[in-house]
């Protein structure tokens, strides 16, 4: 099996001043059926990073998102996906034979703002957000409720079968697809879950925007 190239776009957006908001899309496929992650997906041919991760958050929650610096600073850190047939997680050490990954992802993760589409939007407002494509759900998450899940972060690829996860009442602005009532259960279930990693990429990305500040 190849690897795929998937460009994660990070949107996020700076609200409330001192914390910032993530935006965040339900997976409905495999591996991460039922998961929170970033929005994002395959690249297209001759398609660059930037502007594929840009049309995945349009394509999967209907959010335009403007490059902070519009080259390869804005891809703030990399990471590696290599799953089993089972779902499990493996290790990216070494080489992994064939018959034993069912999907290998090399996940370059993209830094975009979002603002309010509407000029006269209080600096407060988020966007709408609204699910598309695959997405069975968007909703916004602060990143203190975020970091708060999982202080230790960890790393994307790895063994353990347990996520993250949050009170569903953190979830701000959420939205459900009605193409995926196979995830209906997931979204109104008192907790929800997060890919593996996820709190760890989130603090990449608040080294990132500190140094670009800097």
């Amino acid at each position: 099996m190849a690897a795929l190239h998937k460009p994660i776009t990070t949107a996020w957006a700076d609200c409330s001043h001192d914390d910032l908001k993530l935006l965040l899309i339900l997976r409905s496929k495999a591996p991460s059926f039922g998961l929170w992650s970033f929005p994002g997906g395959r690249l297209e041919l001759g398609e660059g990073m930037l502007t594929a991760a840009k049309r995945e958050l349009h394509e999967e929650t209907q959010v335009v998102g403007n490059s902070i610096f519009g080259d390869s600073r804005d891809i703030f850190h990399v990471s590696e996906a290599i799953v089993s047939p089972s779902g499990e997680y493996l290790s990216g050490a070494g080489r992994q034979t064939q018959e034993n990954v069912a999907f290998h992802y090399v996940l370059p993760h993209v830094a975009v703002l979002c603002s309010p589409l509407k000029l006269e939007a209080s600096p407060d407002t988020l966007p709408c957000a609204t699910p598309s494509d695959d997405a069975a759900a968007c909703a916004w998450l602060s990143v203190r409720a975020l970091l708060g899940a999982d202080p230790a972060g960890g790393p994307l690829v790895t063994n353990s079968t347990c996520c993250s996860s949050l009170p569903t009442a953190e979830f701000e602005g959420l939205q459900v697809n009605p193409a995926h009532p196979a995830c209906n259960n997931t979204v109104s279930k008192k907790r929800q879950h997060f890919v593996r990693g996820l709190p760890h990429v989130v603090s990449k990305l608040l080294t990132h925007l500190s140094a670009t500040k800097a």
